[in-house]
């Protein structure tokens, strides 16, 4: 019967996936960053990569043949009302899991035309949003609410109207749109990469302060980073993934590119966004590329991108590799201040966000889902909380970590 064309689709959990089947939505890891894009085929190492993130009873809804999903793509289930009350069940089962809330637009396709989900989607968006990168931008989940990990309810003002001006910059500017473009074009890998990065920077400049044009610019600067790449042939980019490529070799790549768009978007010749281009690979302890610049001296904005890209390249497997959770992707942050990152930004990264305070729930695969009640060395170690889980036992991540 699931070979005729009523039953082109399934939900399984993550433990009974198995290579060669075709996810339908996106993955998401817990943290809300975007783990694997929709209608992706599964491999050993994709479905390794989403067990090292996700705990096993995590719903996924997949066709488990290719020619199951064309018919799929070609009878327009994605916009079916029974597939899209199947999705919100989906969606309601992750969101038991998950630390941050899931929309159901985050999983749709975003050729549906379901009138309900749309009337609910999100404000931000408008009428002249396409099947473009704007759209995947603008149904990230991380994107979409960063600021739950923000202490303060100014903070979270503030994001929703940077997120606005964002994407009336973009719009208004076809050759930035364009640039953009050519990420989704790409490769999966690096349009995860970009919206997640910059969802991470926004973060990291609101705690700073930054203002609403500064924060406009650090996201835009973030971007056009990503997307030099996209000038790359497509195997020298995956030679990169594979071994991490020596940074001159990009160096060149991006800043050429850069310097070419910078003709037609005259953003580009703010010093702020120059120096946060050429100052991406300089480390806080002097060690980088290509000047050796130390502290201060490198621009504000390469040291925010740079952590954040950090971040997300270890938790997302960015370099061919299953990644680490969330907190062990902290923990290496908080272990290379003063080395790669500016301590202050460091600081503030870790103390100002909610990724770790009193109350705030945690999932750690290993013993599940539970609520941070305190800490052993705050001052020192802020990434280890004390843990309770739902089973009522009682952990100290940092006492854990000495065992």
């Amino acid at each position: 019967m699931k070979n005729t064309r009523d039953v082109l689709y399934e939900k399984k959990q993550i433990k009974e996936l198995i290579p060669g089947e075709i996810v339908l939505h996106p993955i998401y890891r817990t943290d809300g960053l975007m783990l694997i894009n929709q209608y992706k085929t599964l491999t050993a190492d994709i479905i390794q990569k989403i067990v090292c993130h996700l705990p096993s009873e995590v719903p996924v809804i997949i066709a488990d043949t290719n020619e199951l999903y064309e018919q799929f793509i070609d009878n327009k289930q994605y916009e079916n009302t029974q597939y899209i009350n199947l999705l919100r069940e989906t969606v309601s089962e992750y969101n038991k899991l998950m630390i941050m809330p899931l929309n159901i637009v985050s999983f749709l396709d975003s050729r549906a035309n379901f009138q309900d989900v749309m009337q609910n989607s999100i404000t931000e968006k408008n009428d002249k949003m396409e099947n473009d990168y704007l759209s995947y931008l603008y149904n990230f989940p991380l994107f979409l609410a960063f600021e739950n990990n923000l202490e303060s309810q100014r903070l979270k003002d503030r994001a929703k109207e940077v997120r606005k001006k964002l994407l009336s910059v973009i719009q208004s500017n076809n050759v930035l749109r364009s640039s953009l473009d050519q990420i989704r074009n790409y490769k999966d890998i690096l349009l995860i990469h970009s919206i997640n990065t910059t969802s991470i920077s926004l973060m990291i400049g609101l705690t700073l302060e930054l203002t609403e044009d500064e924060l406009v610019d650090l996201a835009v600067t973030a971007l056009l980073i990503d997307a030099s790449l996209t000038k790359l042939p497509k195997d020298t980019f995956n030679t990169h993934l594979q071994h991490a490529s020596k940074q001159n070799e990009l160096y060149q790549s991006y800043v050429g590119f850069i310097k070419a768009l910078s003709n037609d978007i005259d953003v580009l010749r703010k010093e702020s966004i120059i120096y946060g281009i050429v100052d991406y690979y300089e480390w806080y302890n002097g060690e980088g590329y290509p000047k050796g610049k130390k502290g201060q001296s490198i621009g504000l904005f390469a040291r925010i991108i740079s952590m954040a890209h950090f971040y997300e390249e270890k938790v997302g497997g960015y370099f061919h590799s299953s990644g680490t959770k969330p907190r062990e992707a902290i923990k290496l942050v908080w272990e290379n201040k003063n080395k790669r990152f500016d301590p202050n930004i460091v600081d503030i990264f870790v103390r100002r966000s909610n990724f770790y305070k009193i109350g705030e729930i945690i999932i750690i695969p290993e013993y599940g889902r539970g609520i941070i009640v305190g800490f052993e060395d705050y001052i020192n170690a802020p990434h280890m909380p004390i843990v309770k889980f739902e089973g009522g036992m009682t952990i100290s991540l940092l006492k854990e970590q000495k065992i």
